[in-house]
């Protein structure tokens, strides 16, 4: 039996996104490339895990995100969709 876009070897839903510019200084654009797995919440937490950005964005495949009110830093995003999540470094 073949893989659907987006499943892995097990057959769960993996979450494709593309999050630009990387390093950023005013806005983030995040955009799911699986039409099948728009995203439905973006989760931004600062180094020590505090989060700084929470949105359900109503599963929308691009979002664009203001990042002007965080300091310079590392941070991870959480991508959430109806199936599981991924969080990035950035």
């Amino acid at each position: 039996m073949g893989k659907k876009a987006g499943q892995d070897q097990f057959g769960e839903q993996q979450i494709e996104c593309v999050i630009y510019p990387n390093p950023a200084n005013d806005e983030l654009n995040i955009q799911s490339t699986a039409i099948e797995l728009p995203v439905e919440v973006i989760t931004i937490r600062d180094i020590s895990g505090r989060v700084v950005f929470n949105e359900k964005v109503n599963k929308e495949l691009y979002h664009k995100i203001s990042i002007t009110n965080l300091t310079t830093g590392l941070y991870t995003i959480q991508i959430n969709n109806k199936y599981n999540y991924k969080v990035f470094k950035r």
